[in-house]
């Protein structure tokens, strides 16, 4: 109300204007070794979580690195007003190759695995290992003794080479 000749106050408050960030991670083996996000450089959150009271604009969302896996690069998200916004991201695993030479060269019956995975014969190359220790193993064959399992460190793009040698004997370990 205005009366005359005397001063009439008014206030007011602003309440800013928020919303939401739902961030997703895949895939579920990146979130088992850790795979975790953030906004604006604020605290790790699981994928699946909501964040909520950010300001209405521009928003960076980042991916945390863990080991064996290559993040997602940064993504600029937008928050409206009393809205949740989306968001996904997908790590992708490092891997390697690991190529088997087996001795002697020829001798009917002999392979080897990783992990006890699919057999391969010799020469063979096996792709897509994730990085880090493997187990290869080598298959019995009659009259000769196998190599033992050996252990094999993986590297991110490279392709790792071992041999194993049969020797002759009556041993089927």
């Amino acid at each position: 109300t205005i009366n005359n000749n005397q001063t009439t106050n008014a206030s007011g408050t602003y309440t800013q204007q928020t919303g939401s960030l739902k961030v997703t991670i895949g895939p579920s083996a990146a979130e088992s070794a850790g795979a975790k996000w953030r906004v604006d450089g604020g605290s790790w959150r699981n994928s699946g979580h909501t964040q909520s009271g950010l300001s209405v604009g521009s928003h960076t969302v980042e991916y945390k690195a863990i080991s064996g896996w290559i993040k997602p690069g940064n993504k600029t998200v937008t928050i409206n007003y009393n809205q949740t916004t989306s968001a996904s991201g997908a790590y992708t695993q490092k891997t390697g190759s690991l190529k088997v030479s087996i001795e002697p060269s020829g001798l009917a019956g002999t392979q080897w695995r990783v992990d006890d995975g699919t057999w391969h014969n010799s020469g063979d190359t096996q792709s897509g290992l994730s990085v880090g220790s493997h187990t290869v193993k080598f298959k019995a064959v009659s009259g000769w003794s196998k190599p033992g399992n050996k252990t094999v460190t993986i590297s991110d793009g490279n392709t790792t080479t071992i041999s194993g040698t049969y020797s002759p004997g009556n041993m089927l370990p």
